[in-house]
């Protein structure tokens, strides 16, 4: 990394890539555009996923049965829920806010986010 970048780093500017990785420049950069190229893809497939789902449910709409055998496919209907405990209203209920930050597990990870730039 150089001094350029050491300093737009101390003074919150984000440096650009060359000035950081260097001679490994050209592969972080590759990857970078492949990276995005792999997240557009996933992208429509989920989209287009997300339409034959709506399509495939339609199926379900007079039949009594949940799931189908398509030659040696199984295919379930599934209708499920999803819920959270809300800590607003766990305090509106009256539980002490240091019991819900005591109860509260944090889990830490990592992970590549590209963006546009400004």
């Amino acid at each position: 990394m150089t001094n350029e970048a050491e300093a737009k780093i101390e003074l919150g500017v984000i440096p650009d890539a060359r000035e950081v990785f260097g001679r490994r420049y050209q592969k972080f950069s590759q990857l970078v555009g492949e990276f995005k190229a792999a997240q557009e893809v996933k992208r429509q497939a989920e989209a287009e996923a997300k339409r034959i789902d709506k399509l495939l449910q339609e199926f379900w709409t007079d039949c009594q049965a949940k799931t189908v055998m398509d030659d040696k496919l199984k295919v379930t209907l599934v209708q499920s829920s999803n819920s959270h405990i809300s800590k607003e209203r766990l305090i509106e209920l009256g539980v002490a806010a240091t019991v819900i930050r005591d109860a509260t597990k944090t889990v830490y990870y990592s992970f590549v986010k590209v963006t546009e730039g400004k």
